[in-house]
C-alpha cells in the first residue's frame, strides 16, 4: 500500500523514511532546528527507522525522544500520559 507524504505518494516505508529524515537534517542545517532540539519517536518504529533518526538527529547535535506506547490504547488521557512521560526522560 503506497504511503502518502506531503502529496508525495511512495510505496515503501524507507523510502519515506529516507525522504523525511533528509528534510530533517536540511532543517537542521538550514537553522531552522538548532543543537539540542529533540525528535520525538514512538518505540515501535522499525529499526532501521530508528538508526537512521539516530544518526542524521544526533550528528546535528539533536537528540531523541522515545514514546512508549502500548496497544490497545483505551483513551486519549494514556495517550497524553505516555508522551508527557517520554518528554520526562527526553
Amino acid at each position: 500500500m503506497p504511503i502518502m507524504w506531503r502529496g508525495v505518494y511512495c510505496q515503501q516505508c524507507p523510502t519515506v523514511a529516507a525522504i523525511v529524515l533528509q528534510n530533517v537534517g536540511r532543517t537542521f542545517t538550514d537553522g531552522r532546528f538548532q543543537k539540542g532540539d529533540a525528535i520525538v519517536m514512538l518505540h515501535y518504529a522499525f529499526q532501521a527507522v530508528k538508526k537512521s533518526i539516530e544518526a542524521y538527529v544526533t550528528r546535528a547535535g539533536g537528540s531523541i525522544i522515545v514514546v512508549h506506547l502500548s496497544f490497545p490504547v483505551n483513551s486519549n488521557e494514556e495517550i497524553i500520559i505516555e508522551f508527557r512521560k517520554g518528554f520526562a526522560r527526553g
